[in-house]
């Protein structure tokens, strides 16, 4: 298993990030700009090889702390690319992220592992010398293409329920694009 850093240009990153199993928007290429832009830090992306093939992707945000560390942010990863690779490949590339990053080059990293919350993923964790200290982010997929019909009936009924009472709610939606609705969904993101 082999990381190997900063080898990439934006359309080959998008082409592996469109074929990947699951992707997130913290994984894009445009998610790592925007944070280098507004929050000033360094934007570090690997592909993990297993052999002559990539498996997986890393996308980090890294900024420098007091000037004697570094914070490293790994969210969501790593994006999985392809159904070849096998459980041991993934259980030895989440060792060899581990290891790259170590208290005693002063490393801290924070990773939120695009794993389930089960029991199994908390001793894939522990077995790598990681544990869980808050609770992950959580993501539905939606085939869209269903008609609306079909998306409610394939909800359970708690949802159902759920989604009937939020439609008498009248909410309302704010969709923006302008600079300051960006800023404000943004500042979510700098309390990490």
């Amino acid at each position: 298993m082999k990381i190997i850093w900063d080898d990439f240009e934006r359309p080959e990153w998008d082409a592996l990030f469109i074929n990947s199993e699951r992707s997130a928007l913290e994984q894009s290429w445009v998610f790592g700009e925007a944070a280098r832009s507004y929050y000033r830090t360094a934007v570090r992306r690997a592909a993990i090889h297993s052999e002559k093939n990539p498996i997986g992707l890393i996308p980090i945000i890294e900024k420098p702390f007091l000037g004697l560390a570094k914070v490293i942010r790994l969210v969501r990863g790593p994006l999985w690319i392809g159904e070849a690779n096998t459980e041991d490949q993934r259980i030895a590339a989440m060792k060899a992220i581990s290891s790259t990053f170590s208290m005693r080059n002063r490393d801290f990293l924070f990773w939120t592992p695009e794993v389930p919350n089960n029991v199994e993923s908390g001793r894939l964790m522990r077995s790598i010398g990681k544990r869980q200290m808050v609770t992950g982010l959580s993501t539905s997929w939606l085939d869209l293409t269903l008609s609306d019909d079909s998306l409610r009936k394939n909800l359970s009924g708690s949802w159902r329920n759920a989604l009937r009472a939020g439609e008498k709610e009248n909410l309302q939606f704010d969709i923006r694009d302008d600079k300051k609705g960006i800023e404000s969904h943004l500042k979510g993101y700098s309390v990490f």
